[in-house]
């Protein structure tokens, strides 16, 4: 490793991977990914392309923008060999994916994003029903984001159907993490029903699940445990809105 990317990953583990696992407790991302980046160039390089993309943010744009671009280009090359085998490197191309799908997202999503990440949604699609480890199951959140966040953008339900999604959303996992990724999956809910192509709902049908999102939104939130409701600082705004504190940063 040279020095150049040592100071990039510990950036990465500073910086935008806190927002990569900000619903995920086990910090798969800081954690995990930055452990089989050490045997792989593909996320090695996904990682350095990603944070530097960050300081090209945060920082000096003129010096960082360079750097990003030369890994994203490193990555997109080892990226495109590892997909003629998928079957043996499935995991290692799903991070990979999820990194630079974060990438393109900080370059101000265009055209490029969107067709990634609809070829990473056909590429969770056909993999569904294996997706059972933790550094699985932080992707698949971390791709959700995405395609809540581009299906509001552009006014359509989401790239994968929620009722498609891990069924992840039974039990009663009260940890931060899940409520905020439950609430997601509601969102999506909404999402797909708001909308949907003209004709493709009954209103009988439609209103019947308005009910029931509606139902299950009022149950989320009488089950939020207290840490998740924030605690009041005492201000409050000009619009007599109250600050609230937040004990655990998901949470918020």
């Amino acid at each position: 490793m040279t020095d150049e990317v040592i100071d990039l990953v510990l950036k990465y583990q500073s910086g935008i991977g806190a927002w990569m696992d900000v619903l995920d407790h086990s910090s798969n991302y800081r954690r995990q990914v930055t452990r089989r980046a050490a045997s792989s160039a593909l996320l090695m390089y996904s990682i350095c392309a990603l944070s530097a993309k960050q300081m090209s943010l945060v920082g000096e744009h003129s010096v960082w923008e360079p750097v990003a671009g030369r890994f994203y280009g490193q990555s997109l090359r080892l990226l495109i060999h590892d997909l003629n085998q998928l079957e043996v490197r499935y995991d290692e191309v799903f991070v990979a994916t999820i990194l630079l799908c974060s990438y393109e997202l900080l370059a101000v999503p265009g055209p490029d994003y969107r067709k990634h990440l609809e070829g990473v949604s056909s590429l969770l699609r056909s993999h569904l029903s294996s997706i059972t480890t933790d550094l699985d199951k932080a992707s698949f959140w971390i791709y959700a984001r995405h395609d809540v966040a581009m299906a509001l953008i552009n006014y359509c339900p989401t790239l994968v159907a929620a009722s498609e999604w891990p069924d992840a959303m039974t039990g009663g996992n009260l940890e931060e993490d899940a409520v905020g990724n439950k609430v997601l999956w509601l969102l999506a809910k909404v999402i797909e029903l708001r909308f949907a192509l003209p004709g493709s709902i009954i209103p009988n049908d439609r209103q019947e699940s308005l009910r029931e999102i509606g139902a299950e939104i009022d149950k989320w939130w009488d089950d939020l445990p207290s840490t998740s409701r924030g605690l009041s600082s005492g201000e409050v705004s000009e619009d007599g809105l109250s600050r609230l504190w937040f004990c655990v940063q998901s949470a918020g």
